[in-house]
């Protein structure tokens, strides 16, 4: 029998101590259907199904015109999903939803809760087709403060899988010969390290053996085997043409090949390390498709690729110079640089005048800037309104002009006389940027609009001025997200609304050198396989709703789009879809954060700027090693480094990377901010510089308290031992002082006396808590540990960690 680990005196006190989305796609499922299976979801009753129609009164104003009703449709949620008693039903929509191929259909959103005065403890939302009565969808919260996810969860994802199959075979025997298993999802999937676990799966629908991805099934999973999410995206209007004889696939790849225009682009990580280059010229190219009867490249609206036309800039060269030293404009300074560009009214007060200042801890560039406010006639309140600004303090360049006044026709004070032509308004536009911004015309280029498009004459008609965009180029590469917005009064020119976007970063005077085309559109389209797929015939207009057609409309809106003849009515002329080669990604969701280095070649982080090389094969030494599960852990956290295609699971592991499979765990599987975040810090360890790879980490974990700063020295690079690794899990418990403190604990092990481990008590917990065994009834504190040794111990932390945990993350979120 094993001996307790805390002296018996201290075991009541101590053990207190240590326990410490709904989508609406459109299905079909009808009421009959429903009635001859169980009930879909698997949050047990307590009683019979409540929808509780009385919770929510009718609204007055409620839609009458709709096949089922509103109590209809209440009545049909409890029969398709367990609705316990506690459950109230607390709002109920109703909403138009357009599938992407211009057809709609209306639904009826429930939303039942319970909750009480002490806090909220779950949601099930189920949405209802309003014309079948049919099921769409259901989405289930459950916050039971009682309730804990366990570690690893109870469910694999092949028997979540299972499940999900067993239920798709209920709630769809029709449609289920059409449905085929999005396999490539799974490289997704993470087991989380905290938290609840679940298993987002999907099936795409697939028609004569092609799929169709506009149209899909989705079923979530939880650890314990239950279905908490369920959504059927499934469009009957569509008509899919037969598959025919398409054009071989090796030809469609090579005409794809052929049409593929590499073009550059300036990028900037998001999170860089500090003293890590900041600045990337990166490739990318628009996808097409190849029309699977014809050959012919297409756009993914399905019309042919616009021949590229050669931007043209304001100017062919800067009309002034930015100041060489930061001019700290006055509040005064500030007010005249607006006043001297624009006119106000002559009643306009100044109200507000606010001084802002940011330093990047990146770059160390700092920004400030001015933002003024003046009112007119008054408070809003009074029926006056406001005019804001913003100036750089430094270069003295407006960021911002908005009077904020969008009164009807209050793009013009005079209704009498004609608009000014697109033409006139563009020429307008150009003048004003010259006297504006007189430094950057010469990389200012107008974002060409397709203004005979129904989108744009829409967008045009509900907007008060007429919008005119340009985008900074910088030696004939294209900025990230640099850009000038105006907004010209349409009869007059006058600016109404104007907004820059225009960094400090320092470009470089001379495009750098990079790879050559050819080399780049082999690698973009690298990323890519080419399949066979449908696609929906837009016969070469955008989709009426974006190219997924998702999202909702309120039923107003649809009917007046409706009654425009915007939308085609549900049941009427289908539409045709047709066969095209598609790109499907073959990279995961994580690894589609990339982009292509022009000047190396190379794949990057779009996060930090790091190589990465997504297309590397699993490590070639951990299949079969008894510590697999837990090794693949770590490498999909990226706390372990897979190099040459080895983690060399046997060899010592390091004190660096013990640090980062900790630090995964503790920040819920996220690394820690980037070096940049800790810019203006000196660092905490004389052996970890800034330029380190383990610097964030180490910094972060001082922060959290994992290691002690006092040492002045870490060493990332050295070995671990065993009692170094029970001090560590310790603290990454919470348990730092408990193990201190002296008399509490029945030491087990033989071989801690005389101070083999720095702190026994580090030692106990970790072995009463059965993260690390003892061998012989020795614990050997000195051992050096191994990769898979570390792992596997990291592994039972976290098992241990969801047992100790008393309530699940964000019991009331």
């Amino acid at each position: 029998m094993q001996k307790p680990f805390f002296k018996p005196w201290g075991i009541a006190g101590l053990t207190t101590a240590l326990l410490l989305t709904s989508a609406s796609p459109l299905a079909a499922m009808t009421p009959d259907a429903a009635s001859k299976q169980t009930s879909a979801v698997l949050l047990p009753a307590a009683g019979p199904s409540a929808p509780a129609k009385e919770a929510l009164p009718a609204a007055s104003d409620a839609p009458v015109n709709t096949a089922v009703s509103r109590e209809r449709a209440i009545e049909l949620a409890g029969t398709y999903v367990t609705i316990p008693t506690d459950y109230k039903l607390q709002s109920v929509n109703y909403q138009v939803t357009p599938f992407s191929g211009g057809s709609a259909r209306g639904a009826w959103h429930l939303s039942f809760v319970k909750q009480d005065a002490k806090g909220y403890y779950g949601s099930i939302s189920v949405t209802v087709d309003s014309n079948n009565g049919g099921l769409l969808s259901y989405q289930i919260y459950d916050g039971d403060p009682d309730r804990k996810p366990s570690f690893p969860p109870q469910v694999s994802l092949d028997k979540a899988k299972t499940i999900a199959e067993a239920h798709l075979a209920k709630m769809l025997p029709k449609e289920q010969s059409q449905l085929t298993y999005a396999l490539e999802d799974e490289k997704n999937f993470r087991k989380p390290l905290s938290g609840e676990t679940q298993y987002p799966l999907r099936w795409v629908r697939s028609v004569n053996g092609i799929p169709f991805y506009g149209n899909e099934v989705r079923i979530t999973v939880d650890g314990d085997g239950r279905i908490i999410s369920y959504s059927k995206q499934w469009d009957e209007s569509l008509a899919f043409a037969p598959s025919g004889t398409p054009v071989a696939a090796d030809k469609a790849a090579d005409t794809l090949q052929k049409a593929t225009n590499p073009r550059l682009q300036y990028v900037t990580p998001y999170n860089a390390e500090s003293g890590a280059q900041q600045l990337y010229v990166a490739y990318t190219a628009d996808p097409l498709m190849v029309d699977a009867a014809t050959g012919e490249v297409l756009t993914l609206s399905g019309g042919k690729p616009a021949p590229a036309v050669k931007p043209v800039p304001l100017s062919d060269k800067p009309l002034a110079e930015l100041p060489s030293a930061p001019l700290k404009l006055t509040k005064e300074q500030a007010v005249e640089r607006i006043t001297g560009k624009f006119t106000l009214p002559k009643e306009a007060k100044l109200e507000d005048a606010s001084y802002r200042e940011y330093t990047d801890p990146r770059t160390n560039r700092t920004t400030s800037a001015w933002d003024l406010r003046w009112s007119v006639g008054g408070s809003p309140e009074n029926g006056g309104r406001m005019i804001y600004a913003s100036v750089d303090s430094s270069t003295g360049v407006i960021l911002a002009f908005s009077p904020n006044d969008f009164r009807p026709l209050a793009a013009s004070t005079d209704t009498a006389g004609a608009d000014l032509t697109s033409d006139e308004l563009k020429s307008r536009a150009e003048k004003h940027l010259r006297e504006i911004l007189p430094a950057y015309v010469h990389e200012l280029y107008l974002d060409p609009q397709n203004e005979a498009s129904p989108e744009w004459t829409s967008k045009l008609a509900s907007m008060p001025y007429y919008p005119v965009n340009y985008r900074r180029i910088v030696g004939g590469i294209p900025t990230e997200y640099e850009s000038v917005s105006l907004g010209l009064d349409r009869k007059t020119g006058e600016i109404k609304e104007f907004h820059s976007n225009l960094s400090t970063i320092p470009y470089p005077a001379e495009p750098p050198k990079v790879i050559a085309e050819d080399e780049a559109r082999k690698l973009l389209l690298g990323q890519y396989d080419i399949k066979l797929q449908y696609v929906i015939d837009y016969k070469g207009k955008p989709s009426p709703y974006g190219y997924d057609g998702a999202g909702g409309m309120p039923v107003e809106k649809y009917n007046v789009m409706a009654a425009a003849g915007e939308i085609a009515p549900t049941g009427g002329e289908k539409l045709q879809t047709r066969l095209v080669y598609g790109l499907v990604p073959k990279f995961t969701e994580r690894e589609q954060q990339l982009f292509l280095d022009g000047e190396s070649g190379k794949w990057r982080s779009r996060e930090s700027g790091r190589t990465v090389d997504p297309f590397a094969a699993p490590p070639a030494d951990i299949a079969g090693h008894w510590a697999e599960e837990a090794l693949n852990l770590m490498i999909d956290y990226g706390a372990l480094e897979v190099t040459d295609g080895k983690v060399q699971p046997d060899g010592l592991i390091t004190r660096g990377e013990m640090v980062k499979m900790l630090l995964a765990a503790v920040n819920g599987g996220y690394m820690p901010l980037s070096a940049g975040a800790y810019a203006e810090r000196a660092a905490s360890f004389a052996d970890v510089a800034k330029d380190s790879k383990y610097f964030a980490y180490v910094e972060n974990a001082a922060d959290r308290g994992l290691i002690d700063r006092t040492s002045g020295t870490f060493q990332p690079d050295a070995s671990l031992s065993r009692a170094d690794l029970a001090e560590l899990l310790v603290r990454a418990m919470g348990y730092r002082k408990l193990a201190q403190t002296e008399g509490l604990f029945v030491l087990q092990a033989t071989d801690l006396e005389n101070g083999a481990a720095a702190n026994p008590g580090a030692v106990a917990l970790v072995n009463g808590l059965g993260i690390m065994t003892l061998e012989d009834g020795k614990f050997r504190p000195k051992t050096e540990m191994t990769r898979a040794q570390a792992a596997t111990a990291f592994y039972k932390y976290l098992q241990v960690r969801a047992e100790l945990q008393d309530s699940p993350v964000n019991p009331r979120w």
